[in-house]
């Protein structure tokens, strides 16, 4: 579906994707925006947030999370364990530091 009044993903680069129950969830992931330091509340708030892709519906939406969000977002790896997503590692988007 693609309308003015859908929810559209921003482009990302360097993300993992998971799929849970017929839902495809994407978190982080390079965009040029991002706050270029190692952690900030502006980065956290940037962080906090799941873009979900509904296969059955065709539509995304967003989530926020819960907790303290990584800041890995690009290049880090995930997994899921009982409809759980993991993320590992990952750069945060400064120097070439990485988690």
């Amino acid at each position: 579906y693609v309308g003015k009044d859908y929810y559209k993903p921003k482009a990302r680069s360097g993300r993992c994707t998971e799929i849970i129950q017929r839902k495809v969830y994407c978190w982080g992931g390079y965009q040029k925006n991002i706050p270029r330091v190692h952690d900030s509340e502006e980065k956290r708030l940037f962080c906090s947030v799941i873009e979900i892709f509904d296969i059955e519906t065709g539509l995304w939406s967003q989530q926020n999370t819960s907790g303290h969000p990584p800041i890995g977002v690009s290049g880090y790896s995930s997994c899921t364990i009982r409809n759980n997503i993991y993320y590992f590692g990952g750069w945060c988007g400064h120097d070439s530091y990485c988690h």
